[in-house]
């Protein structure tokens, strides 16, 4: 029986529409990590709008890494890896996480993560731990882009007259561990909730001022 892929959202207009704003707000001339499936809508659109395909990074452990690894190439461990001179972006099967202490600090000018859980996460990956060491080791550069997509399915479970609780929790993780980590962040106008259950929130991340950085954590 012919395997199936993990997940397949590409043909939906508004993922379509948030690709658009990644390339719009991503830096070029920085690398890009990001949480693509098995048909590379994302990085496909990235190459497309004039980024270096050797510049993208692609962490997917799920069934999905064949499909990926049929249109680009493996990472490797090697410091040496001869895929850096390739033109396709590097795909790696593991979890996000443990690919961050690859990265150098303000290396990334674009991350998406493109989650298929929901702030919370599970056994297998935490969105808070992930978005906490991006700032925490100091990833981002000065004027990147930050987009996370979240599920809030289970939101409709809980007994709660507040609504978007999640969207508030995924805010105020973004913020509280940008500042402390001498980030200012912006969130950006044009993502939203597309199909029913799943989120997008784009970030403009700057550097602070040192001095302000100083302000702040006194």
């Amino acid at each position: 029986m012919k395997e199936k892929m993990a997940f397949s959202r590409c043909n939906d207009k508004y993922k379509g529409e948030i690709n658009k704003l990644l390339t719009r707000y991503g830096r070029r001339d920085k690398l890009s990590l990001v949480l693509d499936g098995a048909k590379a809508e994302t990085s496909k659109t990235l190459i497309k709008h004039g980024f270096k395909g050797n510049s993208i990074y692609i962490p997917n452990p799920t069934k999905d890494f064949k499909f990926l690894i049929k249109k680009y190439r493996a990472g490797c461990d090697d410091n040496n890896c001869p895929h850096k001179f390739e033109k396709d972006p590097c795909v790696f099967k593991n979890w996000l996480y443990d690919l961050l202490p690859r990265f150098d600090k303000y290396s990334l000018g674009l991350a998406y993560f493109d989650y298929m859980c929901t702030i919370e996460g599970n056994e297998k990956c935490s969105p808070i731990n992930d978005i906490q060491s991006l700032f925490d080791k100091k990833l981002l550069a000065d004027g990147s882009c930050l987009a996370v997509t979240i599920s809030v399915h289970d939101s409709r479970k809980k007994r709660t007259i507040f609504k978007h609780q999640d969207l508030l929790h995924l805010l105020s993780v973004v913020n509280s561990t940008s500042l402390k980590n001498g980030y200012t962040t912006e969130v950006i106008k044009g993502a939203g909730l597309y199909r029913r259950t799943m989120w997008t929130i784009i970030f403009k991340v700057y550097l602070q001022d040192p001095a302000l950085f100083e302000l702040h954590i006194k």
